[in-house]
């Protein structure tokens, strides 16, 4: 917020552009007015308030990330970080094995390196099995609404082991279905 503020104050030039590198070296008054209203009448900012006191790794990975220059966390590897839980391991690992085999299950579940490394496909398989397990709720609107609330879920679950299990019972099901759908798509006209 600070940065931000000081920027529009005009007390500091942008630098590092890598994607408008136009703007480099400009100060906020050196801008075109274009591109000054939409700062200064940005509806709405995205803050993450990520508590990290206990979790020494966290607070490194993070620190790393935002003073390295490279990629901040995404809202759902913020979310891996923070919900650990045995069956949210659980699932990183039925998720990594379909993403390095020869399985259908990457092209089914559409793992594309991005999306594997940005864990958008992890967001959308967790999506899935909190829609199967529990259904629709009106309350969650989106896949990451979902997604939160499958590992916040299964971080207070109580028996760990139990609910690994159920999972497994529900993908496995979930992919014998997606399996025969993609064999019988293969054998037709």
């Amino acid at each position: 917020m600070r940065a931000i503020y000081r920027f529009v104050k005009n007390e500091f030039a942008l630098k590092d552009l890598e994607k408008i590198n136009e703007l480099n070296f400009k100060k906020f008054l050196e801008l075109p007015t274009d591109i000054q209203a939409s700062i200064l009448h940005q509806c709405s900012l995205t803050f993450e308030n990520i508590h990290v006191q206990n979790n020494p790794e966290l607070e490194m990975e993070i620190f790393k990330r935002y003073n390295t220059g490279s990629h901040p966390l995404s809202r759902q590897e913020i979310r891996h970080a923070v919900y650990r839980s045995e069956v949210n391991d659980w699932l990183n690992q039925q998720i990594e094995t379909y993403y390095k085999s020869v399985s259908p299950f990457k092209n089914i579940y559409n793992m594309t390196k991005k999306r594997f490394s940005d864990k958008t496909a992890h967001e959308n398989i967790q999506t899935m099995l909190y829609i199967l397990e529990v259904g629709l709720e009106s309350k969650y609107e989106t896949s990451p609404e979902y997604a939160e609330e499958f590992m916040k879920k299964n971080t207070i679950t109580i028996n760990q082991e139990i609910q690994i299990e159920k999972l497994s019972l529900l993908l496995d099901k979930v992919n014998d279905f997606f399996d025969v759908q993609s064999n019988s798509l293969v054998g037709s006209p």
